[in-house]
């Protein structure tokens, strides 16, 4: 995957799991047994949302420090030319 998860905007994220909803679902329909893949599928989802969701704000926090510490850096490089 081209891009990471955690920096996807939640648009993307939805459009990427509603496609790849749309193939699994496309790819199993015709199977016997396409209700149990389409419940796992479903579990697997609704697994990536809480884990999504879960991890959101720690991950803008960590950004938000993160940026606070270049900050320093730059004021810091600054300083000593």
């Amino acid at each position: 995957m081209a891009t990471i998860v955690a920096e996807m905007t939640p648009t993307a994220l939805q459009t990427l799991i509603f496609k790849t909803v749309q193939t699994a679902l496309t790819d199993t329909m015709g199977r016997p047994d396409w209700t149990a893949e389409w419940q796992e599928l479903m579990a697997h989802q609704r697994h990536l949302a809480s884990l999504y969701a879960e991890f959101a704000y720690e991950d803008v926090a960590l950004a938000e420090a993160g940026l606070g510490e270049y900050t320093d850096w730059l004021a810091d490089e600054d300083g000593a030319t």
